[in-house]
């Protein structure tokens, strides 16, 4: 907006949420899956409150006689693992009940250590999962496992 002053942290934000929106829609209208401009950006951390960062293209491409930005929206909503329906991620990657039950609990943001005790297993064998889920998934650490279930991203492209 024109006219107020924003705090740096704001303006990093959200300098970093358009380059991550522009960047996912880019990649979906590669794959012939172009969408109306909207997708989830990333997951924020607020202390213990976690909230989903979804945004919006409110505006066209800018045409360049008139100079004009694009305009974005940006969408913080409090996070829950409840509150994500994650069937289709789960079928698209033909995830096994066990590999379900763990992505909750990392959902939950649980420990390796809490996710065994959880489901009453050893610590090396959530270790495996986790090993054999990132391999699955074609990524290299919890968090990727969580943004690419998140953002459904299809495994075959």
């Amino acid at each position: 907006k024109e006219g107020t002053a924003s705090s740096p942290d704001n303006s990093f934000l959200c300098s970093r949420w358009k380059e991550l929106l522009d960047k996912g829609l880019d990649e979906l209208k590669e794959s012939g899956k172009g969408r109306t401009g909207a997708g989830f950006i990333d997951i924020l951390q607020s202390r213990r409150r976690r909230y989903t960062v979804k945004g919006l293209v409110l505006s066209g491409q800018p045409s360049a006689s008139k100079k004009q930005e694009k305009q974005y929206l940006f969408i913080l909503e409090r996070f829950t693992p409840e509150s994500v329906n994650l069937s289709m991620p789960f079928r698209q990657w033909n995830l096994s009940h066990r590999e379900q039950d763990i992505v909750r609990l990392l959902l939950a943001d649980r420990s390796n250590k809490e996710i065994a005790h959880a489901l009453g297993l050893s610590l090396n064998t959530v270790k495996g999962y986790m090993k054999f889920l990132m391999r699955k998934i074609g990524v290299k650490s919890r968090a990727g496992i969580i943004a690419n279930l998140l953002t459904g991203r299809n495994p075959s492209s």
